[in-house]
């Protein structure tokens, strides 16, 4: 059995589905809408070799429901140690949201100590009613 989908995908757009739908009337979730962003940020532009280090997300005004969303990506940094990926949404002309993504070159961990510290949780308070 499959999940169901949050967008579907038909080329060049994603319908949004009914399991997007935010609090306010016939839009979007902000979270979906970050991470539909994130996830056509990977798939424009990640690399095996990268690692998401940030991804930071604006939201510039509701996204609705009924209308299909573009997100088109571009690359403004690709260097030796990182990469920094810009991206927009629109939806019916007009910019919904945006986000840039930080990806680092994966390395090996330096040798040596590692900081670390012992930090001790209080206990969960018990579930009421």
């Amino acid at each position: 059995m499959s999940s169901p989908a949050f967008f579907v995908f038909d080329g060049d757009a994603f319908t949004p589905t009914g399991w997007v739908r935010g609090p306010w009337g016939q839009t979007i979730s902000g979270n979906y809408v970050g991470g539909l962003l994130g996830h056509v940020i990977e798939r424009d532009a990640g690399d095996a070799e990268l690692q998401p280090a940030r991804l930071t997300v604006d939201l510039f005004r509701p996204a609705s429901l009924t209308e299909p969303v573009r997100v088109e990506t571009a690359v403004v940094r690709d260097g030796r140690r990182l990469k920094l990926v810009d991206a927009v949404m629109t939806q019916a002309g007009r910019v919904v949201a945006r986000a840039n993504a930080l990806f680092l070159r994966r390395g090996e961990q330096p040798s040596g100590n590692r900081f670390t510290t012992t930090v001790t949780m209080p206990p969960v308070p018990p579930l009421t009613d």
